[in-house]
């Protein structure tokens, strides 16, 4: 029951949102009395047509039915139509509207919050429903219309009846022809066929969708594949270790013979449940007949009112089985109510503060005591580090795979909060900061940065929150001159001379069919470029030369030495010739700050661990 409970919440919240989102896209429930009463008109005039012409009547008397009832059944085509093509472009807006809503669900929660299992799971749930079985707002409101319909239509054909349950339900003689247990038992009998269809419904759709979930499951293998090799940087993977029989087998096959078999599966179930309706839908009109029938023949009722009654009766009958299945199908939308609204649920593990830090004032950032645990983990992968660091000062970060220094950069950038101890800015404690402006004091560029499928000056200018002064408030809008000197300290002008278009060109091609795709080196130094024009007052570089050149990365290393030139400047990288740039290194080990100094005072320690490294790298370069 609980279950239930929880399922109709859902559902209501859902209506709610569509509601709110795009209200026309209710017209697909408010459509469904139109499409009830339809019939009903052609039922109603009908009959008067029909006794009319058993009683003889004059032509004259018989044309204005007519026109009523084709004018009535014109009017509501039309306004049927309309609804129609109201409702699909509702749908188009909706779809917009809850993709956006998902899309401000997953920007506005802290990094934790978005980098936790927990919410990745979810984000896959939303996504592979998607992908599977569409819109979870517009298929349940699908299904409700109808089920709301085929209720509709019942409420008027018992209003159509009601004048003749005195009739249907009257004793009119001797024997069970004539007597009310007849319409009873004609009532009972569509009652428990009904009840029938309902049972089958909701056993039948709940044995289709768990055919369903096994053939998506291998179309989403097929569909991933399919993905991949339409990417021409798979390609080289692919033809070196001679995958194209793996794919194939895993993939297309797999379609081709378990795809198959389900399909068919999904197929005969389909048919089945059809005819099932259908069969049923038959014996119950049979019985509506025979309840109609007799008492016409016996005279009780006349012909208009036999044509009105067995109409109505058989609305009766289709609205029931509308509704019965219908219901089994709501049921199986759920999930993916609870998928959309986990996601929109997402909550803020972080307080934001309210303190504004300034950019253009003094920096001194200390680490006091802090340690860090991954949320679900059991290791720290920070344990008391002690640190400092003020404005105007380069510090190399260095250590090992896994030794901590991305999880320090993500602590110093309160991607995440310190699981003990604490981090100052001047010193007041991070918390305290308006967590947007304490962001703009930093310039980063991550191990995994993202470029966008935007022109290439919007991706190096998408870092500003507010547009410079000296330019329009428009979406291309940037300092250009300032884009082409960041270019240039990032190494990249030679690329940008080859470019036609300039900073207008698109980046890749997946808004644009003339975008350009760039190598990673120079995807590095863009990203380099757009750290250079954010110009915060801390620079951060977490392994900024991994896919440059020894050349390329001395020259980005001086390149930025003389823009970082009084700001604070942490690299973070395997190379450790990044470290002849810096003031100072701190070297990381399991977690821990074990070594911090200068490079000269640090190499002399031949017990230390930065000996250890440097001397690592440097056998490979000495002979």
């Amino acid at each position: 029951m609980k279950k239930i409970f929880r399922g109709l919440r859902l559902l209501w919240r859902g209506i709610r949102v569509i509601f709110k989102a795009a209200p026309a896209a209710m017209l697909t429930v408010l459509n469904q009395p139109v499409r009830a009463v339809t019939p009903f008109v052609t039922i109603y005039f009908s009959a008067i047509i029909f006794e009319q012409l058993a009683e003889k009547a004059a032509f004259a008397l018989i044309l204005p039915n007519i026109l009523w009832a084709v004018g009535l059944d014109a009017a509501l085509y039309f306004i049927t139509n309309s609804f129609a093509v109201a409702t699909e472009q509702a749908w188009r807006r909706l779809y917009i509207e809850e993709h956006q809503s998902v899309a401000k669900a997953l920007i506005s929660p802290d990094y934790e919050t978005l980098e936790d299992t927990q919410t990745q799971k979810k984000v896959a749930e939303l996504q592979n429903h998607w992908q599977q079985k569409g819109s979870p707002l517009i298929a349940p409101l699908f299904d409700l219309s109808n089920l709301f319909g085929g209720i509709f239509t019942c409420v008027v054909a018992v209003i159509f009846l009601r004048p003749l349950f005195g009739i249907i339900f009257k004793r009119t003689g001797d024997g069970f022809l004539n007597s009310p247990w007849l319409g009873i038992s004609v009532c009972a009998f569509i009652a428990a066929g009904v009840g029938f269809v309902l049972f089958m419904s909701i056993r039948m759709n709940k044995q289709w969708f768990t055919l369903h979930r096994k053939y998506i499951k291998i179309e989403g293998i097929f569909s991933y594949y399919a993905k991949m090799l339409e990417d021409h940087k798979s390609g080289k993977e692919v033809r070196v270790y001679a995958q194209q029989d793996f794919i194939e087998r895993h993939a297309t096959e797999k379609l081709l013979t378990e795809g198959v078999e389900l399909q068919r599966k999904l197929g005969s179930s389909q048919a089945m449940q059809s005819a099932l309706l259908a069969i049923i839908g038959a014996i119950l009109g049979f019985g509506v007949y025979l309840l109609i029938g007799v008492k016409g023949l016996f005279g009780f009722i006349g012909a208009g009112a036999i044509v009105r009654c067995m109409g109505s009766f058989l609305q009766v009958v289709n609205g029931l089985m509308q509704i019965g299945s219908n219901v089994g199908r709501l049921n199986a939308f759920i999930p993916g109510l609870r998928y959309f609204f986990d996601v929109l649920d997402l909550i803020p593990k972080h307080i934001s503060g309210k303190l504004i830090a300034d950019p253009g004032g003094a920096i001194d950032i200390e680490f006091r005591d802090v340690s860090f645990i991954y949320p679900g983990q059991e290791n720290y992968a920070l344990r008391h580090v002690n640190f400092r660091l003020r404005g105007g000062e380069h510090l190399a970060i260095v250590g090992e795979n896994g030794s901590g220094k991305t999880t320090f950069i993500k602590l110093l950038c309160r991607l995440y909060d310190p699981t003990e101890g604490e981090i100052l800015l001047n010193g007041v404690n991070i918390r305290e900061y308006s967590e947007d402006e304490y962001r703009r004091l930093f310039s980063v560029v991550f191990q995994d940065y993202q470029l966008f499928a935007l022109p290439l000056g919007q991706n190096i200018a998408s870092c500003e929150q507010r547009p410079p002064e000296n330019v329009h408030d428009d979406d291309n809008a940037f300092d250009e001159e300032k884009i082409l000197l960041c270019l240039e300290e990032s190494g990249f002008n030679p690329r940008l001379a080859k470019m036609p278009q300039g900073l207008d060109t698109w980046l890749y091609r997946a808004c644009d069919k003339d975008g350009v795709e760039i190598s990673g080196g120079e995807a590095q130094k863009l990203a380099l470029a757009r750290a250079l024009y954010k110009d915060a007052p801390v620079i951060v570089l977490d392994e900024p030369t991994a896919a440059l050149d020894p050349l390329a990365e001395a020259a980005v290393y001086a390149g930025f030495n003389r823009f970082a030139e009084g700001k604070a400047a942490i690299y973070i990288s395997h190379r450790l010739s990044s470290c002849r740039f810096c003031e100072k290194v701190a070297v990381f080990e399991a977690g821990e700050l074990v070594q911090y100094g200068g490079h000269g005072d640090l190499i002399a320690d031949e017990d230390g661990k930065y000996y250890e490294l440097w001397n690592a790298q440097a056998k490979y370069y000495v002979n």
